[in-house]
């Protein structure tokens, strides 16, 4: 992305026209904290990590919980983009062994 200040200005008003949910969510969780739909995610982590994360939520002004939402869906997408282009799970092999059993079963039907 061309991150021209025209550019940059576009952004910033599109970023803030799109509706945030996680105010619908904390509104429902003060209303019911055993709300079936919501897990409690608890981990102890460094003071430093903490502060940060404390500071960097107050910059852009949003809740902790909001940015570690964020944060969690966006490493588990990259875990699940990695884990396909590198076939961890063995799909593509699997795929291309199916296609092979496919064409071979195609080519002994034209015999």
């Amino acid at each position: 992305m061309n991150k021209t200040p025209l550019n940059l200005f576009l952004l910033k008003g599109v970023l803030n026209f799109k509706p945030d949910n996680s105010v619908i969510l904390d509104m429902i969780e003060q209303d019911n904290p055993d709300n079936p739909m919501l897990k409690n995610v608890c981990a102890r982590i460094h003071v430093s990590l903490a502060e940060n994360l404390e500071e960097t939520c107050a910059q852009l002004k949003c809740s902790k919980r909001r940015f570690i939402e964020m944060a969690i869906a966006n490493a588990l997408d990259e875990f699940n983009n990695l884990a396909e282009e590198y076939d961890m799970f063995g799909e593509q092999e699997r795929d291309a062994q199916l296609q092979y059993e496919i064409e071979q079963q195609k080519q002994k039907g034209n015999h």
